[in-house]
């Protein structure tokens, strides 16, 4: 079976594989976060998991992930990790640009499973494309919703942070580190539905997670399932390998 992760290949093999494949996919993610009940490095392990099968769908390579991101909206809530916005694109960019100079890579796909972090990967596409390079970005917790709806109990409440999708997928993903028993179901405080009022709309504003929620999440997880979290996870991998494919034709 050919090999899609890059930490496993020699520098020739890198060098030869990346001439053949359409990209190297660079997951963003995280340590944040997850209300009581989840893991922080949830971020991580999704992007660990599931790169390598998007890779293989799509005809890419995937990088070893970048752990950390920008939680500037958390507000040094209790064991996250923050990350500057400014310092995290010269890093990502940096990354970047090794992999399209030095090991041949035809474009970047930036696979972000923390949504924050896409502020700076735009910025990073920007640049690239400024230069002569092709660089996309997918979001996977939003690809996951654009696909899924139908499957939360929740309704549109359930892809609220740690709730019932997120939950599901951390159940599917590392079920013995998540504490169910911890869970506090939140409802999200006002300050949520002032800032998504604007969603889709030629207008924003910003808040942060304090205005959001008490405890660093908000939602219902009594229906996440570890059997939803597979369902959402396959459908995610195959929606982000589709973008992959249909951007980089």
């Amino acid at each position: 079976m050919p090999e899609y992760l890059v930490k496993n290949m020699t520098a020739a093999e890198l060098k030869r594989r990346a001439a053949e494949s359409k990209a190297i996919i660079l997951p963003l993610a995280s340590v944040e976060i997850l209300g009581a009940h989840g893991p922080v490095g949830l971020d991580l392990e999704v992007a660990e998991a599931v790169s390598g099968e998007i890779a293989r769908l799509s005809g890419c390579l995937a990088a070893p992930a970048v752990p950390y991101g920008d939680t500037l909206e958390f507000d040094g809530m209790d064991g996250t990790v923050h990350v500057p916005v400014n310092v995290l694109e010269e890093y990502i960019y940096a990354v970047a640009r090794s992999y399209l100079t030095s090991c041949g890579a035809k474009a970047i796909v930036f696979f972000n499973v923390h949504s924050l972090n896409g502020t700076a990967a735009a910025a990073v596409c920007r640049r690239l494309k400024s230069e002569g390079y092709t660089a996309v970005c997918s979001e996977w917790w939003s690809a996951i919703a654009s696909v899924s709806m139908e499957l939360l109990d929740t309704g549109a409440a359930g892809t609220g942070h740690g709730g019932e999708l997120i939950t599901s997928v951390a159940l599917a993903l590392c079920g013995d580190k998540v504490r169910m028993d911890l869970a506090e179901n939140e409802k999200p405080l006002e300050g949520l539905a002032k800032f998504s009022r604007w969603n889709g709309t030629p207008f924003k504003t910003f808040g942060n997670f304090r205005e959001y929620c008490r405890g660093g999440a908000w939602g219902d997880t009594g229906s996440a399932s570890a059997e939803k979290g597979n369902e959402f996870i396959n459908r995610g991998i195959e929606a982000v390998a589709a973008f992959i494919q249909a951007a980089l034709t």
